[in-house]
Order: C-alpha cells, then structure tokens, then sequence
C-alpha cells in the first residue's frame, strides 16, 4: 500500500470585471463651432459614466455669438455588454454662456454682485446607441454613438443691447426650460481596458 498525499488542483486567477476608458467628440458641436471632448469610463459589465466637457470662446461674428462651456455627466446602463447597442442615461447639466442671434438683445449667465456668476442647471433622461466602427478585429477600438435627451434646466440670465458695448436693460430674469438637452453623434475611440487578477 503506497500513500499518496492528496494535492489541491491549481486554481486559476479569476478576473475582476473590466474597467475601460473611451475618448470622444461630439461632431454636431464641432461644426456648430463649439470645441467638445467626452471621456467614458465604462465597468461592470452593464455601467458607463460619462463626462464631456463643450466649450466655444470666440466670436464668429459681430451679430452672433455662441459663447459657452458646459459640463454634462451622464450615469449610463448598457442593455448589452462591452460598450456596444442600446443604453439608457441619466445626466446633469451646469453651464455658462453668452449668446446672440443676430437681432437686438444679447443674453449672458447671470452675475451676482459682478462677481459670481449663476450657472444654468438642469437634468434629464437619454437614449443612446453605439456600435463598433472595427469589429472585424479581436479587439476594436474605433466607434460610434448616437445619444438623445430631453430634460429641464433653470437658469438667470443677463440681458443686453447687441451692439459693441451695449448697455444691460435686464437682469437676473428667471427661465425655466424643459426640452432637448442632448443632441450626439459623436466618433471616438478606446483608450484601453485594465482587469485586476484575484488570486
């Protein structure tokens, strides 16, 4: 009779889920002008956050102005796996702007005490989509997405006579908006995946 010890069976690591970090643009801002980049973090399988940032400095015309910069975090849950197919979201809305359209008045983000100025603030709902540009390779990396939202956003606002240093006539009007709040079609590519090994 040989005694043999008993051995455990080599137990392999197992993988944690994987987090992964898209980049991204939004090319309906950029022909309106307005600079934009977007970086998603995606984990869990089924989650994404996302966080664009839009921003547009100058003026393209004495009459018209589209000045703005604004933040848009949006918490997303993917009906599919690996950041691709149908989503629903939910994003916030903070921002500031300066705007003309080429009539007589210009509207600007309320400031407070010339010191501070009173954001715009809102949220809303969204509907997404995104597929794979690349999915012929192991691993894809460029794609597109196609989101909608609608929501309500609170703002003050400044109101101005449009001419070079037109006086103010009104300020610190109140406008409650409910709407679209979300308008993408965006590129944008995967910057990688990182997965934590559980020994």
């Amino acid at each position: 009779y040989i005694f043999v010890p008993e051995t455990n069976p080599i137990e392999e690591p197992v993988e944690e889920p994987v987090t992964s970090f898209y980049l991204k643009t939004n090319l309906l801002y950029d022909l309106a002008t307005v600079a934009n980049l977007g970086l998603e973090i995606g984990f869990k399988d089924h989650y994404s956050i996302d966080l664009p940032v839009n921003f547009s400095p100058w003026t393209t015309h004495p009459k018209y102005r589209l000045r703005v910069f604004s933040v848009q975090p949006e918490f997303r849950y993917w009906f599919g796996q690996e950041h691709k197919g149908h989503y629903l979201g939910v994003h916030g809305i903070v921002g500031l702007y300066n705007l003309s359209f080429g009539d007589s008045h210009r509207y600007q983000t309320h400031m407070i005490d010339d010191k501070l100025f009173f954001p715009a603030m809102g949220v809303g709902l969204s509907y997404g989509y995104s597929l794979w540009l690349d999915k012929k390779r192991e691993h894809p990396n460029w794609f597109m997405e196609f989101n909608i939202g609608v929501g309500y956003v609170y703002e003050r606002y400044d109101s101005f006579y449009n001419i070079e240093n037109g006086a103010m006539f009104s300020s610190g009007d109140e406008h409650h908006y409910f709407g679209p709040t979300k308008l993408e079609i965006a590129i944008g590519y995967r910057l990688g995946d990182v997965k934590k090994k559980n020994k």
